[in-house]
């Protein structure tokens, strides 16, 4: 299996990538994934769904990598947030000391938001992928189980986000980590997150900005009439329906407008200073323009992006990284691109 290695280029635009078969290995994994969604009634509710969508996760889970240490930590969320008052939990994975892919004291961290179209998705969820990153980039990774809707509406996950990022910065050194040389990263509705926290920081006085954005198949963009909507309106794992679907339940219409340039990445005003991105997308993938959008979007402010556009791969695919070739050579650049960033003079030297 060959890995391409992430370059960063400031860009003007991106080259539409051609969509090609899946392969029959991540056939097989999307089989097995729609399997638990089969006995689920018409219009099931969102618990039906999530408990669906948590089975799902378990199923592909497997084991952590036995060098990885994990502990949970319970922050406070400011009394005045949407979910103020209640306990926020983190997930700190670390390499074990001792260990031959032992982090070294003052790396970089990656703080991690997990996908699920705002509703779905928790620290169990995504646990094993996040380990398996903490494993990969042998730094410290921090999984953030924000307030999901509809039980907390927006903007609690926003909240949420900052919240750890806050925390994070004031907490890195305790971890190893240089708090000038931390990422912000997630996949699919996730991404979306971390996105909000470089967007934010970078207009923010006196605060330290992450040093990359580490954008899974991210959701960027509230334009469901791209080609990539259109084209892969009925696509595994994600559809056109499912993403708009997940939007006017997390950001609904009424009060869209008013928050898009916060919210809504695509739509951001980007400065010059808001941290370089790396970008991993998949061509049979409804948000797949979402990424392409904003490799552009930042380019036109001069800030640099690595972009990925897997031909074969569907949206979610990090759940396959362990069986479809793809889906792993997908992954290894992911890790790749997060230590890059890590390391300000890559970046430097690639643009």
């Amino acid at each position: 299996m060959v890995i391409s290695q992430p370059v960063f280029e400031v860009r003007s635009s991106v080259a539409r990538v051609k969509r090609h078969p899946l392969c029959p290995l991540m056939l097989e994994h999307l089989r097995q994934a729609d399997a638990f969604y089969t006995d689920l009634p018409a219009g099931a509710s969102l618990p039906q769904t999530r408990g669906a969508y948590d089975a799902m996760s378990l199923h592909f889970s497997g084991e952590r990598p036995t060098n990885v240490i994990v502990s949970d930590v319970v922050i406070a969320r400011p009394v005045t947030a949407v979910a103020g008052g209640l306990p926020l939990v983190v997930r700190i994975y670390q390499v074990e000391a001792g260990s031959q892919k032992h982090s070294m004291a003052g790396s970089g961290a990656l703080l991690y938001f997990h996908g699920g179209g705002f509703a779905l998705g928790n620290l169990e969820s995504h646990d094993t992928i996040v380990a398996d990153l903490c494993a990969q980039t042998r730094v410290p990774v921090i999984a953030v189980d924000y307030a999901r809707v509809p039980e907390f509406a927006f903007p609690a996950a926003l909240e949420d986000a900052l919240t750890a990022w806050q925390w994070l910065l004031q907490n890195a050194e305790s971890l190893g980590a240089d708090a000038a040389r931390l990422v912000v990263g997630g996949d699919s509705c996730g991404a979306t997150l971390a996105s909000n926290i470089a967007h934010w920081s970078s207009v923010q006085v006196d605060v330290v900005q992450p040093i990359g954005q580490l954008l899974i198949y991210p959701v960027l963009g509230v334009d469901f009439e791209t080609q990539s909507y259109i084209e892969n309106a009925e696509a595994p794992n994600l559809t056109r329906s499912d993403m708009i679907g997940c939007w006017d339940m997390y950001l609904p219409e009424d009060i869209r407008a008013r928050y898009a340039e916060t919210v809504v990445p695509n739509r951001a005003v980007v400065t010059e200073h808001i941290a370089p991105a790396a970008i991993l997308t998949a061509a049979h993938d409804p948000v797949c323009d979402d990424g392409s959008v904003y490799a552009a979007h930042l380019g036109r402010a001069g800030i640099a992006t690595a972009y990925r556009c897997d031909e074969d791969l569907p949206h979610g695919h990090l759940r396959a990284r362990r069986t479809v070739p793809s889906a792993s050579a997908a992954f290894h650049w992911v890790c790749a691109a997060a230590n890059c960033m890590m390391d300000r003079d890559v970046v430097a030297r690639s643009t």
